[in-house]
């Protein structure tokens, strides 16, 4: 995407530097002028994606002093009642970045609004950023320590971080102010009879004047209760000396060119072609079907960290991402077929992500079974949001972004399409939020992950890489916890489902990868002892019979599945 010239804010005489038609105010996003504070690109510049109804692409409008007067109605500006009235429309809807804007200007309108600390606080928690939601409602309590409804939401948020007493101390003071307080009484009641973090037991709440039992909590997957970090499984009894018996697996081919790590590696779904991105800014392209001598394709020179890449289910799309880059190629499905490739036939169409400023580093990507979304997963350093969703449908528009603390480790899709799986953080501190991804909104979050995340594809299971170099699985529809693996010796970076959920493949910063058969909950196969580095990515070919790891070694290693 291409940034427009500096204009001046007045929306009747902006143009698009593509084709020059005019902008008028309803291609504007519904804010209209309004540009958040966090959507400024520096202090006194501000910067917004717009996309031209008449050729289709996007640019950026950037003003070089302040719009002025933002969000009015009938020419009258918006008070902070006015806008936290609007913010909680938009929470009920689950529209939280329209209500994210509105309550930032609210506070920007009065600093020490009470409605609008506890409406961001909800907003936060909708969207599972926990840490955020806690610093609001301390806030909100600063101001007015006497509101029973803030009370009772730290202490769904304290829940939801498993700190039950925390929890029962807060829902405790909501009843010394209310003694009526409904939902605070049910609330401890179930927290004192069954203090245990696992059970989702109440969900955050929007302040008066909503409906004290009109909950705004996380939504859980259709037919199942919401459910707050499930308790962890016990690993699989198996004797450490035993694994080192597991059958290994066998090594076809070691492919060789990269210059350093090899970060990410994704097959083709209709062409023999296995891709490889690293760390030396190179993408390669390879014949997995051919002699390693032969195997060689193309080379593509990004310049950049290459830490993510992905092909769209139909194979007409392919992603690649790392650094502050993010880009998404249209190739016609036959073009890796051919005998001798191009770099310009798979980049001849692309379209290059807008990373909202200030630019975020992308970690890792994947796109939606029917290829009309691409998620990316990023730091969350500068601004608490570590996913971006963009729309393939609308040359790769930003949709959306999740919020989230740390940063975005491995993202999944569900086959179904109906689920997002973010892995944030690592080792102790991390975890994995299952997103509803229609509405936005967290169902799940299970903590103790350290990295690697995938769906089977039955869609039943989600597993991912533990704090304690176990191999977690849970069961997508209810949450529970279905079994710990336990084989791998560090952390678990990598992981994923054979096309007929037969196998899961796993790989470690133990230098190991391990196949799992998923029915017996065993190892069925493990690398050779030597290793072959950190094994930063797996995935299987799509007919299930071969298996690419990328790592620290700077090969792409092809193993033969058993």
């Amino acid at each position: 995407m291409v940034e427009a010239a500096s204009q001046k804010r007045s929306p009747a005489r902006l143009k698009c530097p593509f084709c020059a038609a005019r902008l008028s105010a309803r291609v504007w996003p519904k804010s209209g002028d309004d540009v958040p504070a966090r959507l400024q690109s520096e202090p006194g510049h501000f910067r917004l994606l717009i996309n031209c109804p008449q050729c289709g692409k996007d640019s950026f409008v950037v003003w070089d002093s302040n719009p002025g007067p933002l969000q009015t109605r009938e020419g009258q500006l918006l008070s902070a009642d006015d806008l936290v009235a609007d913010a909680t429309e938009f929470i009920r809807d689950d529209r939280l970045p329209h209500a994210m804007e509105r309550l930032d200007w609210a506070l920007v309108r009065d600093p020490n609004s009470f409605s609008a600390r506890q409406c961001l606080a909800v907003a936060f928690g909708k969207a599972g950023n926990i840490t955020q939601a806690i610093a609001h409602l301390r806030a909100a309590l600063q101001i007015n320590s006497h509101a029973p409804e803030t009370h009772y939401n730290l202490g769904a948020m304290y829940h939801r971080q498993g700190k039950t007493a925390d929890a029962i101390r807060a829902i405790e003071t909501a009843l010394e102010l209310d003694p009526n307080y409904a939902p605070a009484q049910k609330a401890l009641q179930k927290l004192k009879a069954e203090p245990d973090p696992s059970l989702s037991l109440m969900g955050i709440r929007l302040p008066k004047p909503a409906p004290a039992d009109a909950p705004v909590a996380a939504a859980a997957p259709p037919g199942a209760a919401p459910a707050a970090p499930a308790a962890a499984a016990e690993p699989v009894p198996i004797d450490p000396v035993s694994i080192d018996k597991v059958p290994q697996l066998r090594i076809r081919h070691e492919l060789l060119g990269h210059q350093q790590d090899v970060r990410c590696v994704a097959f083709s779904p209709n062409a023999p072609v296995l891709v490889s991105g690293s760390t030396d800014g190179t993408l390669r392209i390879w014949d997995y079907s051919a002699p390693p001598d032969d195997a060689a394709k193309v080379t593509v020179h990004l310049g950049f960290t290459i830490a993510a890449a992905a092909f769209s289910s139909a194979g007409d799309k392919l992603a690649v991402a790392g650094g502050l880059h993010a880009r998404i190629w249209l190739m016609d499905k036959n073009a890796l077929r051919a005998e001798k490739i191009e770099p310009a036939a798979i980049m001849r169409h692309e379209w290059r992500l807008a990373l909202p400023p200030p630019e975020r580093r992308v970690t890792c990507a994947a796109f939606s079974p029917d290829g009309a979304f691409l998620v990316t997963g990023n730091e969350s350093k500068i601004d608490g949001e570590y996913a971006s969703v963009w729309n393939c449908d609308k040359r790769g528009a930003l949709k959306q972004t999740l919020s989230g603390d740390f940063d975005a480790k491995a993202v999944a899709f569900s086959p179904g399409g109906g689920w997002l799986a973010v892995c944030r953080g690592g080792r102790a501190t991390g975890a994995v939020d299952v997103w509803d991804a229609m509405a936005f909104t967290v169902g799940n979050s299970f903590t103790g992950v350290s990295g690697g995340v995938a769906f089977s594809t039955d869609g039943k299971l989600l597993a991912a890489g533990a704090a304690d170099s176990t191999v977690k699985l849970w069961q997508v529809e209810t949450g529970k916890p279905a079994a710990a693996l336990a084989g791998h010796s560090d952390a678990v970076v990598s992981a994923a489902f054979s096309p007929d959920g037969r196998y899961l493949a796993t790989g470690g910063k133990d230098h190991r990868v391990i196949l799992w058969d998923v029915a017996g909950r065993r190892p069925v196969a493990i690398s050779p002892a030597a290793g072959p580095g950190i094994i930063w990515s797996v995935a299987f070919s799509p007919d299930g019979k071969t298996l690419a790891v990328g790592s620290s070694s700077w090969k792409v290693l092809l193993f033969d599945v058993p």
